[in-house]
């Protein structure tokens, strides 16, 4: 049996992409996966490799089609597997989506399923991180009053902070750099926020001003401690390691 492999980034609009593309190329006598890499890897002389081209427009139509037919705790469950950092999670959203669709209801309860606890999983693990983030990420202030914040989670988890920035600072234009992904969220008061690709470097714009508030802050973090209690350990499962680059109280 000829399998047909469609690879595409590791992008949210470029996985869904692929989704809709093997969706209409699915027939019953024909093996589909769907793998994350930039560029083709014939590993099999049964395997035939399709490049996927990112399309907004076909990504909007996947999430349509789940929203209608599946609803809104299926819609959920899709958005937070995708900024899973697992290099399976396209596939798995994929085989996922062949399996609910073709019940034709909302399976999100079906925990016994291996499809859908798999993507209980990704979803758990983007999650926490993402609720980790909206404790941990600091903003400085651009000139021009724009917030702006750098990190470099894990997981993709730019699209989750980015709604929940943008309805809690509503009044407050905003910029969140990713780092190691190279892609920013800007958002503008009273429109959508949108993303913005390539590589940032805005450390010379910082004001002065910042550097006497992040010393006020260090100066209250270190004030409310309590020496006799300091525990490492406790302190590290709280806040891990990889968070503290990014934390103005840890630098």
């Amino acid at each position: 049996m000829i399998t047909k492999v469609f690879y595409c980034e590791d992008r949210p609009e470029a996985i869904l992409t692929a989704i809709y593309d093997a969706w209409a190329d699915s027939t019953p006598n024909r093996e589909i996966r769907i793998n994350l890499r930039s560029e083709a890897v014939q590993v099999s002389f049964v395997e035939i490799q399709i490049p996927v081209e990112s399309s907004y427009e076909k990504a909007e139509k996947v999430l349509l089609s789940v929203s209608k037919r599946l609803g809104f705790r299926v819609h959920r469950l899709i958005e937070g597997a995708l900024c899973a950092a697992e290099n399976d999670k396209a596939d798995a959203i994929f085989r996922f989506l062949q399996y609910a669709f073709s019940a034709g209801h909302d399976v999100s309860g079906e925990y016994g399923t291996p499809v859908v606890m798999r993507l209980f999983e990704l979803d758990r693990k983007a999650r926490r991180e993402s609720h980790l983030m909206l404790g941990f990420t600091r903003f400085s202030i651009l000139p021009g009053n724009i917030a702006f914040a750098k990190i470099g989670p894990v997981n993709d988890v730019l699209p989750l902070l980015a709604d929940h920035f943008a309805e809690r600072f509503n009044t407050q234009p905003f910029l969140i750099y990713d780092e190691k992904r190279h892609r920013s969220v800007v958002y503008t008061p009273g429109e959508k926020w949108y993303f913005l690709e390539g590589e940032l470097d805005l450390s010379s714009q910082l004001p002065a001003l910042a550097d006497e508030y992040e010393r006020l802050w260090k100066r209250y973090f270190d004030s409310v401690a309590i020496r006799e209690r300091f525990n490492p350990v406790c302190q590290r499962t709280l806040c891990p390691l990889h968070f503290r680059e990014y934390m103005i109280e840890f630098k």
